[in-house]
This record gives C-alpha cells, sequence and structure tokens, in this order.
C-alpha cells in the first residue's frame, strides 16, 4: 500500500495547474483520483486512460512520478509492462499498522554502464 502526504497532493496540484489548462478544481479532481488510485500500490500503465496518463507524464517531467519497467517472454514474445508509483521524494509508506516506514530509494539501473546490458 502506497499513501502520499497532503503535501505531494498540493505539489501535484501546482503542477497540473502551471503545466496543463486544467483549471483549480480540475487540479483538485486529477490529484484526488491519484490519491485513490495508489491506495492500492503501483499502478499499471495500460489500465489508464489516455487522458490521465497525459497528466502522469507531466508529473513525471516534474519528478513527481517513476515509471518501472518489467520485461518478460510470453509465447516466444517479448512484453513489457509499466508501473507509475509516486517519486520516493515524496511518498510515506504504510507497514499496514499506519506507522511509516523508511523506505530505501529504488536502485537505478539506467546508471548502470552500458557495457553491463550487452550479451556475449
Amino acid at each position: 500500500m502506497i499513501r502520499v502526504g497532503k503535501d505531494y497532493l498540493d505539489k501535484v496540484k501546482y503542477v497540473l495547474e502551471r503545466n496543463t489548462n486544467l483549471s483549480t478544481q480540475g487540479a483538485n479532481d486529477i490529484s484526488n483520483i491519484i490519491e485513490e488510485l495508489f491506495k492500492e500500490g503501483e499502478i499499471t500503465d495500460r489500465f489508464l486512460s489516455w487522458g490521465l496518463r497525459s497528466y502522469f507524464y507531466v508529473l513525471q517531467d516534474e519528478g513527481l512520478l517513476k515509471v518501472r519497467r518489467e520485461v518478460y517472454i510470453k509465447n516466444n514474445t517479448e512484453w513489457r509492462e509499466f508501473y507509475w508509483r509516486p517519486n520516493n521524494g515524496y511518498k510515506v509508506k504504510t507497514n499496514g499498522s499506519g506507522e511509516q516506514e523508511n523506505g530505501k530509494e529504488d536502485f537505478d539501473y539506467y546508471s548502470l554502464p552500458e557495457k553491463i546490458w550487452r550479451r556475449n
């Protein structure tokens, strides 16, 4: 379960108002949707509407959201699945009892050198 705090949601509203043509009420509505979606954990990209996904891209550009990619093979075809989550700098995790946990920063695979990804 991922909970986002009021300061995070306020920043979401600010960014959406500043970077899109949303009104204050529209930005508030989107931030409420985001709060509800993240209560279940990461959000699978394929279930997002194109409109909501476009706002997610704006929030990602501002550093408020991150995307995790998972690659798997199914029926001899490579598939990619993308998952959205709040940036660790803004999210608050709870362990189910309501107590906060300090999560470690997710490992950044993009920081690894290119030679690690080559197959010999």
